[in-house]
């Protein structure tokens, strides 16, 4: 018999139909406790990573209904926020919001690190939980899809491999955005697949909820626009009539004019209920600060900050935002996040394969998808495909996958164009729409095909065992193919790998060496992260920083920790090192042993001050020499192997004195034989 013969009933379990259910629902229960309990066992042993402290501040506000943070106050953030709200006491006061200066980290800091209180743990725990439900919620999506699509066999594949996908449980621990975004992705498409194939109130009321949601929690979520274009071309050109429902009565519309008319009517209807939704969000305020703070100082500090994110929005948003506002049609907070979304998106600092770029790589995505998607999950999506196409046809199976095709190649689509490379995360809305299509080789797993059963099975075992021996390490994961985790940083940096997650286990490094006693040697760390290093009993670690390095901080024998993103100077100013970088340096350095030499003779500090043009100019070369002296450092580093390793995302190095000579007046380690390689950075 040909799989394309397969029926429903022959791919069933055996045995009663209440049995068979009560199976199923053990099984997904299971699978979700399972993601679960991985998720929070890794995210109990990761430190705050870049951006939690944000939005936990910002969410935090938000839900007493003050949105001066608002490049933080979607509903993820907020979600995650709420058992602050029982949590947090007394309140901090939060800084104000000035421009430049997103002041949501420091109301993090405070909320989740008070002075003296030891209960950051729990409360950045309870925000990560939420998260957790969050994405049990989309596991639970992705299971009822491809139910409905295949049965409870390939449910229960589908929802195994977004469970244990390395991926999906590096987000899923985290109380951060992308798994709301990607959970919100996929209603987003569903949504609007079920409203166009039978258009109804309650359908129309979930698209328009749906969308809602998802604009509210990212503005990355225009790029779901195109999606639902298509599926409404789709609606007006399939063969099949579109049924509608309305006051109880029943039809269908047939012709593809009276299609078009609905779907117009139900693109209308989504985008008011949008904007009510958006207004009812923000307490139906347009302004984003509470009434009580109206005409205070912080006022005026907000409404400077908001004029510069609509003056630096991009060319094509700033003249509608500034429209919206002039006539309030839309809260200040939402248009704000707005301005500062298409403002930032222009062009970033990304790493890729050694090489650096501020406009990014049209492959860099490709890339990091072969890189950091676990092989089993890749194995299971091409059974997956062509399982469904062997059962249904080509045409049938587009059709019946249509939705969760549309988001996963559009969402590919749109991210190949990307100009903002800083993150194989924005990847994550694809992952649910794998593990639908990767459900479909569920229909193997039957006595009838015992060699595809045994190579699905042994697929989703491997993902499984994968996905329980990676804990914690699942951001920072890295396939056999591509030479696995602990070379990742040869290949994709930043939350790809390196979110400042692993403070935890730089103090248990250092511990087990003995090294944090009070009589051992000094201890530096350039981190990549937020986190107060003092909360995690790094107290005696001394905070490097080459971003503003002080050029008299005294660099002494000792234990050197640095964050692989830092390591390779994503965000720094030296790239490589050139000719004119090594001259600089040189002059400099002589400069700064003068110094250091008359540290106590004030009129010998006065006269080479003055010798370099005054306090404003010696300011100026002084700090490039800290920052030329940090690139140097880097440099030498990162051709060494490292003594140690705290997770996969923090380097140590112990340096002697003719070590920490060799990096800062030896030759520079960049040139490896060859006078000047590369161009300057």
């Amino acid at each position: 018999m040909s799989d394309q013969a397969l029926t429903h009933s022959e791919t069933a379990d055996a045995g009663p139909v209440p049995r068979r259910g009560a199976v199923f629902v053990v099984a997904v229960v299971a699978l979700l406790l399972t993601h679960a309990a991985i998720a929070m066992f890794s995210a109990s042993h990761l430190s705050m990573t870049y951006d939690e402290g944000s939005h936990l501040g910002a969410g935090y506000l938000a839900n007493q209904g003050d949105f001066r943070f608002y490049e933080g106050t979607g509903v993820a953030q907020r979600l995650q926020a709420l058992p602050l709200l029982a949590l947090v006491d007394p309140v901090p006061e939060p800084p104000p919001a000035v421009p430049r200066l997103l002041a949501s980290y420091r109301q993090g800091n405070q909320i989740l690190f008070p002075e003296g209180a030891g209960v950051a743990p729990q409360r950045l725990a309870w925000a990560r939980a939420i998260n957790t439900v969050l994405s049990c919620l989309l596991g639970l999506t992705v299971g009822l899809t491809a139910l409905r699509l295949w049965g409870r066999r390939a449910a229960v594949l589908g929802l195994a491999v977004y469970a244990f996908s390395p991926t999906t449980l590096a987000h899923a621990q985290l109380a951060t955005t992308d798994t709301t975004a990607a959970l919100m992705f996929l209603w987003v498409v569903l949504a609007f697949d079920a409203v166009f194939r039978r258009v109804s109130v309650v359908a129309v009321l979930g698209a328009g909820l749906a969308t809602s949601a998802l604009l509210l929690t990212k503005f990355s979520g225009v790029v779901a626009l195109p999606m639902v274009a298509v599926l409404a071309t789709a609606a007006c050109l399939r063969r099949r009539p579109m049924g509608w429902r309305w006051w109880g009565r029943d039809g269908e519309l047939t012709g593809r004019g009276s299609r078009l008319v609905m779907v117009f009517a139900v693109l209308a209807a989504t985008v008011a209920v949008l904007v009510a939704a958006v207004w009812v969000y923000h307490g139906l305020r347009f302004s984003a600060l509470p009434t009580e703070l109206e005409g205070a100082p912080v006022s005026e500090l907000f409404n400077q900050r908001l004029a510069y994110d609509i003056e630096h929005a991009s060319s094509q948003a700033r003249p509608v935002v500034e429209t919206l506002h002039q006539w309030r049609l839309l809260p200040e907070a939402f248009l704000g996040q707005l301005a500062l979304f298409s403002g930032v998106t222009s062009e970033r600092a990304a790493y890729l394969n050694g090489g650096y770029s501020t406009t990014g790589w049209w492959y860099f995505f490709p890339l990091a998808f072969l890189y950091k998607t676990a092989l089993p999950v890749m194995g299971l999506v091409v059974l997956g495909g062509v399982a469904g196409l062997r059962r249904h046809g080509a045409r049938a199976w587009a059709a019946t996958l249509l939705p969760v095709a549309v988001l996963g190649i559009g969402y590919s689509a749109v991210v190949l164009t990307a100009s903002i490379n800083i993150g194989h995360r924005h990847l994550l809305p694809l992952y649910p729409a794998l593990a639908v299509v990767a459900a479909g080789a569920g229909v193997w797993l039957t006595r009838r095909t015992p060699r595809r059963a045994t190579a699905v099975g042994v697929l989703a075992v491997t993902l499984a065992a994968g996905a329980v021996w990676t804990a914690p390490d699942h951001l920072s994961f890295f396939n056999r193919a591509a030479g696995g985790s602990a070379h990742g940083d040869r290949l994709l940096l930043d939350s790809s790998i390196d979110w400042g997650q692993d403070l935890p286990r730089l103090r248990a490094w250092l511990d087990e060496q003995g090294t944090l006693a009070s009589d051992g040697p000094p201890i530096y760390l350039e981190y990549f992260g937020t986190a107060p290093i003092a909360a995690y009993g790094l107290d005696r670690v001394q905070m490097l920083d080459g971003k503003s390095p002080r050029w008299f901080q005294a660099l002494r024998p000792g234990v050197y920790a640095v964050s692989v993103t830092h390591l390779h100077q994503v965000y720094r100013p030296f790239h490589t090192w050139t000719a004119k970088h090594e001259q600089a340096y040189t002059q400099l350095s002589g400069v700064a042993d003068r110094l250091v030499a008359s540290a106590v003779d004030r009129a010998k500090l006065d006269a080479i001050e003055a010798e370099l043009g005054g306090a404003e100019r010696f300011d100026t070369l002084m700090g490039h020499y800290g920052k030329l002296r940090m690139a140097r450092l880097m440099q030498y580093l990162v051709a060494r192997e490292a003594d140690g390793r705290a997770g996969h995302s923090i380097r140590i190095y112990h340096l002697s004195q003719g070590l920490l000579n060799e990096a800062l007046r030896g030759p520079p380690a960049a040139w490896a034989g060859s006078p000047w390689p590369g161009v300057g950075g």
